[in-house]
Order: C-alpha cells, then structure tokens, then sequence
C-alpha cells in the first residue's frame, strides 16, 4: 500500500512501541494498538484491515465491555472489515465453526488456491460473491530462499496437550505425542547423520508448549527454538523441513524446498480427504517411522536438497498465483470495494 501515491491516507497499527524497528522505512502514519488514536481513528476509517477477524478475536484495550465497544464502533463508523486470513485453510469443519456469515460480517476475505476460493464460496458458508476472491496470501509475496545446512523439525500444537491456563502440565510426558518427538530428537542415526553430513538441527517448538520443553532431553546436536527465529527465517534458512501436520509447511512448499512429514501419532482431528489428503495433495513424502526419515534426508542431502518434481507439480496446482503479486492483487480487491453508505443514525 505505501508504494501507491494515490492519495489515500493509511495508517498501520502495531502492537507497543518495541514494533517500530520492524517497520524501518515504511512511510505508513503508525499508530499504538489501544491508543486513543485508535480508537479514534475506528470511528472514521473506510476499511480495517487485518489478519485477524476484528471483532472475535482483537482484545480491545479499553474500560468499556467489549460487545459494547463493538456496538459503539457500529454505530458511529461506516468501515468495511477486510480479512486477510492467517494462512490457508485446510479442514473443511473450519466454515462450520470459524468462517460463516451467521458468525463473521466482514467484506472482503482472500483465498490462495481454488478449492479454499470454491469451500468458501460454497452454500455452506453464505458469503455473497463479492465477499471472496482469489488472490494469494500477501505474506508470500516476502518469502525469500537463502537455504544453509540447516534441517528443522516443526511439529504442530495439538491443543488436548496444553492446560487452559497455559501452566506446566505434568501429564504430558504420559503422552504418545511427547514420545514420539523426545524418541525422533534422541535417535542417535539423527545424530550421527547431523555431524557426518555437517547439519544444523532446529527444534522449533510452538509457543503453546513451550512451557513442556523442560520434559525433553535435548541432546547438544539439537538446537531448541521458539521465538528467537521467526517463521519467515527458518524458511529462508531451512534446506529441509519436518513436520506432522503443521499446516505452517504451506509457506515453505510455496518455495519448492523439500518436506517430509513424519506421521508416528496419527492426528485426532483428520482432515476431510476429499477436500485434502497428506498422501493425494501433501507437498512431500510420509514416513511412519524414524528410520524411514533419515532415509529420506539423506536422501535429500544427496541430491542438493531439491523438492522431487512429483512434489513440484503438487505445488504448482495447489497455489493460484506463485508470481509474487498477491499484495498488489488484494489491494487492488480493496479498492473496488464500493465506499459504503448507512445512513446511521444516534
């Protein structure tokens, strides 16, 4: 949006002040989440626009109730809520409970592949035409390639392992799923296939149980992270990704760089396998066991880390648009939509 001098005033929105170094040389007017100028600037603003669905999940910062804060902002502001999405949705139960028109009122939303564009569209989620198009995921488009000898291991967060509260759980090394990753990271094939070849091997574990990591035992080979390297850097850096079924491969299958999912516990919430399978639409092999795992890096290692072309092809027909327009696409989208006209009343 900052490179269109097209007269429209934009503001960004950032958390606290800590955010401002990452916005280093964006022109955007920045403001504070929850300041009085956000509040403000609710009132007046023809579109909000964000990755998260504005009024269920955004914690307003203020002493008012939030319905009523909700009920104030309807009242007084004509803006049109834009939904960029957090990523690609893979489960088709996610329009029964999350993205439906009986739940959410926004606009505009985006998909990146035609069978999302064609589930949200569908009778089933009520969306008006115009309210989805097909335009890729913006965040794509700053995804960059600059792989190291680095190999990482991404397992999803299975919410049936967390505490509701967020505390240490004392039953999760009772788990399979505990098991399973504390077995793989100890394997010493694992390890000896990291010195010989000469590989970084990142543990990047989700803050949601993070808490647990005191449960493992991490041998010296094995690099612990959460925070520290953003997503975006382990797939810029990453030769090789492993993961269960995170659906956070989807960004890294975007840059053709070779996945291995390794299914030792099954997922309890399966996918729909008409709407996706791992073993028809996945982006890389599936491995039941350690064993079969270390074949296939090594494998990879021995072939310069390169996605093998029934995989290739596999991302080719996922994604809509790989060509790195998807920002200019969406904005494009945003300015179509009509300016609106209420009528409200005090």
């Amino acid at each position: 949006m900052q490179n269109r001098e097209d007269g429209i005033e934009k503001f960004m929105i950032i958390p606290d002040e800590t955010y401002y170094q990452n916005f280093e040389g964006v022109s955007a007017n920045i403001i504070i989440y929850g300041s009085f100028e956000y509040k403000f600037l609710l009132m007046f603003a023809e579109k909000v626009i964000s990755s998260t669905t504005f009024w269920e999940w955004v914690n307003i910062d203020t002493n008012i109730p939030k319905y009523e804060f909700k009920l104030i902002v309807q009242a007084l502001s004509n803006a049109q809520e834009v939904f960029l999405q957090h990523g690609i949705i893979r489960k088709t139960s996610f329009s029964d409970w999350y993205l439906n028109s009986s739940s959410k009122n926004f606009d505009f939303m985006i998909t990146s592949t035609e069978k999302e564009y064609e589930l949200m569209r569908s009778e089933d989620t009520g969306f008006k035409e115009k309210q989805v198009q097909l335009t890729g995921l913006p965040r794509f488009d700053f995804l960059k390639n600059h792989a190291e000898n680095v190999i990482t291991f991404l397992p999803t967060w299975r919410i049936q392992y967390s505490k509701d509260d967020g505390s240490y759980d004392k039953h999760f090394k009772e788990s399979d799923f505990f098991k399973s990753i504390n077995e793989f990271l100890n394997d010493e094939n694992l390890l000896e296939l990291l010195r010989k070849n000469n590989y970084r091997f990142i543990f990047k574990i989700h803050p949601k149980f993070f808490v647990q990591i005191e449960d493992f035992d991490i041998p010296e080979e094995i690099e612990i992270v959460s925070t520290e390297l953003s997503y975006n850097e382990i797939y810029e850096k990453s030769a090789i990704l492993i993961t269960d079924y995170s659906s956070a491969v989807v960004d890294f299958a975007y840059l053709k760089k070779p996945i291995i999912y390794y299914h030792s516990i099954k997922e309890e919430d399966e996918e729909n396998p008409e709407y996706f399978s791992y073993e028809r639409d996945g982006f890389g092999e599936i491995c039941l066991s350690i064993e079969s795992v270390i074949n296939k890096v090594q494998h990879y290692i021995d072939n310069d880390c390169l996605m093998e072309e029934e995989y290739v092809k596999r991302v080719d027909s996922f994604f809509k648009y790989t060509d790195k327009n998807n920002s200019e696409r969406v904005y494009d989208e945003i300015l179509r939509l009509p300016i609106p006209n209420k009528n409200k009343i005090i």
